[in-house]
């Protein structure tokens, strides 16, 4: 993906249009000789509220689903660099918007595989997906080459199509059609329960796709490893060794880490020689603090909520929510992402 960092407009658009259009014909070739592992991409209409969307259909609690897909993550590291390019992009004719689409369905199939895993839908098949699941999203050597290239995937996926095609591709693949649009409450797959944490992490998906805007505007290294800082110290003073522990290398690696570090975090030296110093987030960096930070397991995140709590009632002017970034989207090609707000579809899952 670095190799592709001082590119022409014209010459990203052709290695992207050339990596998209090699992996759809790679997909129908592998659908052709093995349709069991690698089904084929049947389409169906999707019925919510008032919309009638065209979608990929996929059961992925009956079908096969890949943690591992490493095209993918070379489309999503080449498309880090999509910020070069114009409204009037040549990729939009190089890929429709089926075929990106179809890009995308990996990616989140994998989401729905790894909410299904939390919420026990998966309980009988013991550790090994669950060992699978973490190194895939919670491990600090892995997430950033497998769970944040899918995370980027799926924003570029909802950015260049149409917001209602997408999140009737969501609901599809979470199978929550019918219990989001009130039609029953029943469903084959979840017990009452696991059908209430789905929709959670259906939402939940959703505002870290919103939400988490650093690899589409294109922030700067210094911006990123400042990001990854405050919202770990959040959590609590730490020592620089746990600390590091939590942060992939190329951010602790990288020349800007300890002064950064430095910028956000006070030092507070050890008491004697059995004590450890920690570091501890500055005050003026709390706002910065978002609980749906897409690093953040389920607890750190209630953690998080909770320390911003206590901060608000220590007397700390803290934002009750976090205001959207997406404004800074506005002069990208991501700025599409911003017109989920406006779409029918959210509208009717919302209310």
């Amino acid at each position: 993906g670095e190799a592709l960092a001082s590119a022409s407009e014209a010459r990203l658009c052709e290695i992207l249009a050339f990596i998209g259009t090699t992996m759809l014909r790679h997909m129908a070739r592998l659908s052709a000789l093995n349709p069991q592992v690698h089904p084929v991409h049947d389409m169906h209409i999707v019925t919510f509220g008032e919309s009638q969307e065209l979608v990929h259909a996929y059961d992925v609690a009956s079908q096969p689903v890949s943690f591992h897909h490493p095209m993918h993550w070379l489309l999503a590291e080449a498309m880090k660099h999509m910020h070069v390019l114009t409204e009037a992009h040549p990729l939009r004719d190089a890929l429709s918007e089926d075929d990106m689409l179809r890009l995308v369905e990996h990616p989140v199939r994998v989401a729905v595989k790894l909410a299904q895993i939390r919420c026990n839908v998966w309980v009988r098949n013991g550790f090994a997906i669950r060992s699978q699941a973490y190194h895939y999203r919670d491990s600090m050597w892995m997430r950033d080459i497998m769970y944040d290239q899918d995370l980027f995937l799926q924003q570029c996926g909802m950015a260049f199509t149409t917001p209602e095609r997408f999140l009737a591709t969501l609901l599809d693949r979470f199978e929550l059609v019918d219990f989001l649009s009130g039609r029953s409450a029943q469903h084959n797959v979840y017990d009452a329960q696991q059908l209430v944490f789905m929709t959670e992490e259906l939402f939940l998906l959703l505002t870290v796709l919103l939400n988490e805007v650093s690899v589409m505007a294109h922030w700067p290294i210094e911006a990123q490893v400042r990001h990854e800082l405050i919202h770990y110290l959040a959590l609590g003073p730490c020592t620089y060794s746990d600390l590091t522990k939590q942060i992939p290398e190329r951010y602790t690696d990288h020349g800007c880490f300890d002064h950064e570090l430095a910028r956000v975090a006070h030092f507070r030296k050890p008491d004697g020689s059995a004590d450890h110093g920690l570091y501890e987030l500055r005050p003026a960096y709390l706002a910065d603090v978002q609980p749906f930070f897409h690093h953040y397991s389920r607890n750190q995140r209630e953690q998080a909520e909770q320390v911003l709590a206590e901060k608000r009632q220590q007397g700390c002017t803290l934002p009750l929510y976090q205001s959207s970034q997406l404004h800074v989207l506005a002069t990208t090609p991501f700025s599409g992402l911003a017109h989920v707000f406006t779409s029918p579809v959210m509208a009717d899952m919302l209310f």
